[in-house]
């Protein structure tokens, strides 16, 4: 609601160099406030922008602002979700940046979601208009680990996301989002042996989720390869019959 100031981003800093771990969800409507966080952020490697992504192909049928994010980095987080996807909403790019160091060492990024090739990068213009700043593969959420404080103590870890709304009440619910929470906090508490796989979890309903591209790909076959095999079969037996 609000950006924090230089004293509290300093205990946030304080508590990261003796080993802490944060995650860090930013969203859409928070767009024209900064957190204060996004030095800080930047001096771990991650670049959080003023911004929004969308992907045509990647979003979820009739939703353009909603991106179905199936496309993971080989982290542990993501690792047992590579055969599913992250339901965001109008996701902020949280990319992979070049920090120069402070000490002998650096942080080591992993992007951990990523649009397709035709993802797009938004930014405000005014009210009512924004224009396109980039376009390709685009991080919506990254992760960080470093150690600053040096090699005898415990690296800090950082997780950070482009949207908070996928982990509301109805949102968490829906494509692998709790999967990815349960993965992100595991992660954190450096419970590694409980990053290997995704327990099992009963069915109370069934849910299909297509994307724009997929649910083009079953119009096809609903309204032409299907009449239309029947068409040809029809076509034959006459043809059959007629000789």
């Amino acid at each position: 609601q609000t950006t924090l100031d230089a004293a509290e981003v300093g205990r946030v800093r304080d508590y990261l160099a003796r080993g802490g771990r944060l995650w860090v969800m930013f969203s859409f409507s928070s767009l024209g406030t900064p957190s204060g966080l996004e030095p800080l952020l930047a001096e771990w490697g991650l670049g959080v922008g003023s911004n929004w992504v969308q992907d045509q192909g990647e979003s979820q049928s009739g939703e353009p602002n909603i991106l179905l994010g199936s496309r993971f980095g080989g982290h542990p987080i993501t690792r047992p979700l590579l055969r599913s996807s992250v339901k965001l909403v109008l996701p902020r790019a949280v990319q992979s940046l070049r920090p120069r160091p402070t000490s002998g060492s650096s942080p080591s990024v992993s992007e951990l979601v990523n649009t397709s090739q035709d993802g797009v990068l938004l930014v405000p213009v005014d009210r009512n208009r924004a224009e396109v700043r980039h376009r390709g593969s685009i991080s919506v959420a990254s992760a960080s680990e470093w150690n600053p404080a040096g090699a005898n103590a415990a690296p800090s870890r950082i997780v950070a996301v482009g949207d908070s709304f996928f982990l509301a009440n109805v949102m968490i619910e829906q494509a692998a989002n709790r999967d990815f929470a349960q993965m992100t906090i595991n992660w954190l508490a450096n419970r590694d042996q409980m990053l290997s796989e995704i327990g099992p979890k009963p069915i109370r309903e069934y849910q299909v989720t297509f994307t724009s591209q997929e649910m083009s790909r079953v119009r096809w076959v609903l309204l032409a390869g299907l009449p239309g095999t029947a068409l040809t079969l029809g076509l034959i037996v006459w043809a059959r019959r007629r000789s």
